[in-house]
């Protein structure tokens, strides 16, 4: 008899969301919950709180939650760029994230494991972020207090910053951006370093 490895769930009712996660543990395993943009403000708190809720059953060595804002394509301005890299780093998809390690953070990161020694716990504990320990061992980053009253300006400029602040680790894929559409990734060292292995 076959067996299941994947489940995609779907919802087109009030709160519209897909879902897909793998039922095999291992290094490809991945989790995705997309909540269709008419999705009512007044439920993205519960989309963080559930964020943890999942977190806490399945101790993701690197997960991200985020609301992601149309980014301009082809972009004109530095805020835009960066824009452009934020969206990228907060859907960390196997297939970018396996080559090239961390694309970066999302509103809400989580980190455990051995991505969370590749950076250091003390750096991670001291980085200018909102950090909370949790009882399962990982980490958790918000760019912001309450991340999901933030507007888009204020979280690219925390973004910004923190960023900054973690790359210092050489465990964040290094961005590439091409003819002002688009960004690629290439492993930092640390990335290597754990590739090689």
């Amino acid at each position: 008899m076959p067996q299941i490895a994947e489940v995609h769930l779907r919802r087109d009712k009030m709160t519209k969301y897909s879902g897909y996660f793998d039922l095999h543990a291992n290094l490809r395993s991945f989790l995705n919950f997309s909540f269709d943009k008419s999705m009512n403000r007044k439920y993205w708190g519960d989309f963080f709180e559930l964020a943890d809720q999942i977190a806490e059953i399945v101790k993701p060595r690197y997960g991200v939650t985020h609301i992601s804002w149309r980014a301009v394509t082809p972009w004109h301005t530095e805020k835009e760029r960066i824009h452009k890299w934020m969206n990228l780093s907060s859907y960390p998809v196997p297939v970018k994230f396996l080559p090239n390690g961390p694309l970066g953070l999302g509103m809400r990161t989580f980190l455990s494991g051995d991505i969370l020694e590749m950076f250091g716990k003390n750096v991670i504990i001291n980085t200018p972020a909102y950090i909370k320990e949790l009882s399962w061992g990982g980490i958790r980053i918000d760019l912001v207090d309450d991340p999901w009253e933030s507007d888009l300006e204020h979280l690219l400029e925390r973004w910004l910053e923190v960023m900054e602040y973690l790359n210092k680790a050489e465990v964040i894929a290094v961005p590439n951006f091409e003819d002002n559409m688009g960004v690629t990734c290439n492993p930092n060292s640390k990335w290597k370093e754990y590739l090689r292995k």
